[in-house]
């Protein structure tokens, strides 16, 4: 900026600081969003210049308040300088600037979201894994309470993960790594979570026998933290145990007659839980790039 004695040189610095984030993608949403902001700004102050005249339409404090851009370009006009060579600089400082940002994000410190995402999915997986086990615990109780905490903690854990899977496909296509075996535990993770919170709407209809949900239930953690362990350690997940024999021996304790009774209601959402940990497990054991088979949502990944 000394160099090349920029007149409104503050600009080009002011962008770049303002612009650069964490990480790479976040520096290019945030760059592209003040170009395009600064140049419609930059083209309502032409519009301006060209055709109001007179110190009041150049100083209405509502315009300025509403353009930033139109603010500036317009309190540095009714002073000094050239009026069009100060819209250029302004549109050409915080395009260099953006551009600092953009290959600094890029080159000098790259934080890729394929580097910290591994933990967000465990984090959401075990969140998930401590409010399954309180939901289960709680269907032992003739009266158990719901686990209101439980699920608040592991919605913000899957919430945290798919915006970092967000933030992720933002990022140049070389820097993602295996989107497609992310998206499918985010997506089984949250499929998980939601037949929890069915599940955890029958609290107190049925009390369920506890040694049997419990073997259950342990089992199901057990799982659900090899694969948490595996997504972190950059690995596939030891063998899926069977599942199937541990639901059976609880589902044949809620048969009924009645195909809509809470027993019904709970042995299908058992099974549903059994059946996400199995998926999600399939999920992890991929890494290949291919997307499981049964994964849904694919159209971001086509």
């Amino acid at each position: 900026m000394l160099w090349l004695k920029l007149p409104h040189g503050i600009w080009l610095p002011m962008t770049t600081f303002i612009v650069l984030q964490p990480e790479f993608g976040s520096t290019l949403t945030r760059a592209l969003q003040r170009t395009a902001g600064t140049i419609a700004g930059a083209a309502i102050a032409g519009i301006a210049l060209a055709t109001l005249h007179g110190t009041l339409a150049l100083t209405q404090y509502g315009l300025g308040v509403t353009f930033l851009t139109p603010l500036i370009v317009l309190l540095i006009t009714t002073t000094v300088g050239d009026q069009w060579i100060d819209t250029l600089d302004r549109v050409t400082d915080t395009l260099a600037g953006a551009m600092v940002a953009i290959g600094s994000s890029y080159l000098l410190w790259p934080q890729w979201e394929r580097e910290r995402l591994p933990a967000l999915l465990a984090r959401a997986i075990r969140a998930t894994r401590e409010y399954m086990a309180g939901v289960l615990e709680a269907l032992t109780r003739s009266e158990g309470e719901r686990p209101g905490a439980l699920r608040r903690r592991a919605e913000i854990a899957i919430g945290n993960a798919e915006a970092g899977f967000q933030r992720l496909l933002t990022e140049p296509a070389r820097h993602r790594g295996n989107v497609s075996r992310a998206f499918a535990i985010l997506t089984y993770t949250r499929r998980l979570e939601r037949h929890l919170i069915a599940l955890a709407a029958q609290i107190g209809t049925v009390q369920l026998p506890g040694s049997e949900i419990n073997g259950l239930s342990g089992l199901l953690e057990t799982v659900q933290e090899e694969i948490a362990l595996a997504i972190t350690a950059g690995r596939r997940p030891q063998p899926c145990p069977p599942l199937d024999s541990a639901l059976e021996r609880v589902t044949t304790l809620l048969v009924s007659e009645e195909a809509r009774s809470p027993g019904s209601t709970i042995s299908f959402l058992l099974s549903r839980v059994v059946s996400d940990t199995a998926s999600l497990h399939s999920a992890a054991m991929d890494k290949s790039g291919r997307k499981p088979s049964g994964a849904v949502g694919s159209g971001v990944l086509s």
